[in-house]
């Protein structure tokens, strides 16, 4: 297993994650406001063990039933489809920072929670390229709290807003739903040449093609009762011709 500085470990996913976050523009994709970073410091291909950092931000104001919740009585719980994981702990809640702006698109650390996890020993055996390792190894990210009555309240995150921006499976890239989103919409449509491409709904080419194919059907038929009329007449005169008188 690959070994890892925790400090550099910690500066370079840090900045990572808030690079990532920061295209969500302040919008979440639960009530809680509460996005997820998560990345793989580790992985042993052999035995299918690795670590797992998850961290919490705040990138929106909370709504619904997660106003007034404390984000320190906020616990996270992953599920994997090819592996289990252990906590390391209950989180460590993230130190307010100076450069932590308070702008509501800024986004917020709150939390980070370590675990161990192994892949079964079925994925460990099998061949696989490292977009299939990352789809076994991209958790789903439920998180939970407890509000002032006394109820359990439970939400999924999507673990797209900000996956393997940092240590293992990083190159293949991430992008995160609400952030394509964003920047679709930003990037200027392609050139399209005029002409190439109907513009409408080809109503009135459909009905003449349909004309078309009914007026050959009509000259077709006439064509063959015509050639079957001229080898009756002519099998006639045939006929004719061997009974006539020597």
């Amino acid at each position: 297993m690959n070994a890892v500085d925790p400090t550099v470990w910690d500066i370079e996913t840090k900045a990572a994650c808030m690079e990532s976050l920061r295209a969500l523009n302040g919008t979440a994709s639960n009530p809680s406001g509460l996005a997820v970073c998560y990345n793989l410091p580790s992985l042993n291909n052999a035995t299918g063990q690795f670590k797992a950092d998850l961290r919490l931000y705040r990138v929106a104001p909370p709504t619904a039933e997660w106003e007034g919740i404390p984000d320190g009585d906020i616990s996270a719980d992953l599920r994997f489809k090819g592996a289990a994981v252990t906590p390391k702990g209950n989180g460590r809640r993230a130190a307010l920072e100076p450069r932590q702006s308070p702008s509501p698109s800024m986004p917020r650390s709150l939390k980070t929670f370590s675990f161990d996890g192994k892949m079964t020993p079925e994925l460990v055996s099998k061949a696989m390229n490292l977009a299939q390792l990352r789809a076994y190894l991209a958790p789903n990210v439920t998180i939970t709290a407890v509000d002032g009555n006394g109820q359990r309240l439970s939400t999924q995150l999507s673990s797209d807003d900000a996956s393997f921006v940092n240590g293992l499976l990083k190159d293949l890239g991430t992008c995160s739903t609400l952030a394509c989103t964003a920047e679709e919409k930003a990037r200027p449509a392609p050139f399209v040449m005029p002409g190439t491409s109907l513009g409408i709904f080809p109503t009135g080419l459909l009905l003449t093609c349909l004309w078309a194919l009914i007026g050959l059907g009509v000259v077709g038929w006439g064509t063959f009762g015509r050639y079957k009329f001229r080898e009756q007449f002519r099998r006639r005169k045939q006929r004719d011709g061997r009974t006539g008188p020597a």
